[in-house]
């Protein structure tokens, strides 16, 4: 780490005066849609301060800036610039109004309101978390450790769970915006199935931080009672009943849920004992009309898409600021759906709208297998380690019921994320035993403040 200044880049011509005369830049941690994200180091205000537990004193200077939006002086669309503004109110106003360890802190915001400035119009100042994302983890190789899996599932169901019990709809769930603090690439305990991981998961090294609230949409009360429910009467297709159906794992279908023991008992909790959890009539369900189609689409609920169109302004519309021009109708219930397509990208190593089976056998297909041979014989010093993939009998069954429940292609039969937190899995998970007992998923929501974002 950089002791001085003069070590460190020259500040992003985005970051505003006041957010130079306060921070050094260390290096860029990435760039999105809307803006930027850098490492930087607070400036130290006293002589003092330079002398006590240095190291320690370095780690508390460390934040992480968001910037977000184009210069004010670089011509953009109207649209543009309100859905740049929408987007850092919205993120700003969900965090600035929660708190809780799975989730990212926001320290402090700044605006540059000047018209004629070169800078970027928004800063947000976040905490720092130290590790790679799901993302880098998977993509360095493959399927986590069913133990390191079961902990990081766990606390992200956690860290949703608390989110809509305040009425807010992340939007953009998935393994980028998932960071584990203690994790290591060289560290086979990530990986592993065997004791070392499990000694790892009991001593709670790996803690995830949930980052990236732009897509949030905080609900307010009338969004919800006075809107029209999924709970109208429609004739269903056939087998509608079918709990966890699949749009690409045939063989998990087939498997289901039956030959695996679990039955098709959705009120079943840890240890076997029974809660009334009526999943129909979950407030999770209710539709809230004329919502940004954000998000990625390979993790995103399919009736997300299948109901996206583009938005109209007109008398009951008013003050609503979408994100995007398409907006579609939905609830809460979409988080579930990319909950769910999060963890078994995290147990199997595949990506989303991809069959296990199918892409399993095409990588260990004899040609492929012969290529990879040939390739690092050729190479002296082959130390890349090999991508591990989980097929779906390969993972606990009560891992298959909490995937198969969450990404139902029905958002009716779907299971909520705030009943996943009672399945086993994730009750029996290091992480949940250390958390206070929920015998039962509460219906009633906790809505934040109003700022008059949309």
């Amino acid at each position: 780490m950089p002791n001085n200044a003069n070590d460190n880049p020259s500040p992003p011509s985005s970051w505003s005066e006041e957010v130079r005369d306060l921070f050094v830049p260390v290096r860029s941690l990435g760039i999105g849609g809307f803006g930027s994200v850098w490492l930087a180091r607070k400036k130290n205000s006293t002589v003092e301060e330079q002398y006590i537990d240095s190291e320690k004193k370095e780690e508390d200077n460390l934040v992480a800036i968001k910037v977000v939006g184009h210069p004010h002086n670089q011509k953009i669309s109207s649209f543009e610039k309100l859905s740049e503004e929408g987007y850092f109110q919205r993120e700003v106003s969900v965090l600035q109004q929660i708190s809780h360890p799975r989730i990212v802190q926001c320290l402090e915001t700044f605006e540059d309101k000047d018209p004629n400035s070169p800078h970027a119009p928004f800063c947000l100042v976040l905490e720092y978390c130290r590790g790679p994302t799901v993302h880098q983890l998977l993509k360095y190789r493959g399927a986590l450790g069913i133990s390191m899996a079961q902990e990081v599932c766990s606390q992200l169901i956690d860290a949703i769970s608390y989110l809509h019990g305040r009425a807010v709809i992340h939007r953009d769930i998935k393994p980028d915006n998932i960071i584990v603090e203690g994790a290591k690439y060289r560290d086979d305990a990530c990986w592993s199935d065997g004791i070392d991981g499990d000694e790892a998961a009991k001593s709670m090294r790996w803690n995830i931080k949930l980052v990236d609230f732009g897509f949030a949409r905080p609900l307010r009360p009338d969004d919800i009672l006075n809107k029209e429910s999924l709970l109208q009467k429609k004739k269903e297709p056939r087998n509608a009943e079918f709990f966890g159906k699949s749009t690409v794992d045939n063989r998990l279908d087939d498997r289901s849920l039956h030959q695996s023991g679990l039955g098709l008992d959705l009120s079943r909790s840890a240890g076997g004992t029974k809660q009334e959890l009526d999943l129909s009539n979950s407030i999770s369900r209710y539709k809230v009309r004329n919502l940004s189609a954000v998000g990625n689409r390979n993790f995103a609920a399919p009736e997300i898409m299948k109901g996206i169109h583009v938005f109209k302004r007109n008398k009951d519309t008013e003050g609503h600021d979408p994100l995007t021009r398409h907006v579609s109708d939905y609830g809460m219930i979409v988080d579930a759906f990319s909950t769910g397509a999060t963890i078994r990208n995290i147990c199997t190593g595949v990506p989303p709208h991809t069959s296990v089976e199918e892409f399993i056998a095409a990588k260990t297909s004899c040609e492929k297998v012969l290529c990879r041979k040939i390739k690092a014989a050729m190479k002296k010093t082959d130390t890349k380690p090999m991508k591990r993939y989980r097929s779906n009998d390969d993972l606990p069954a009560e891992a298959v019921r909490l995937i198969l429940g969450l990404t139902h292609w029905n958002e009716k039969k779907r299971t909520t994320v705030r009943s996943a937190r009672a399945y086993e899995w994730i009750v029996s998970s290091y992480s949940m035993k250390k958390q206070p007992t929920q015998s039962k998923s509460s219906e009633k929501l906790d809505f934040l403040k109003f700022t008059g974002v949309r």
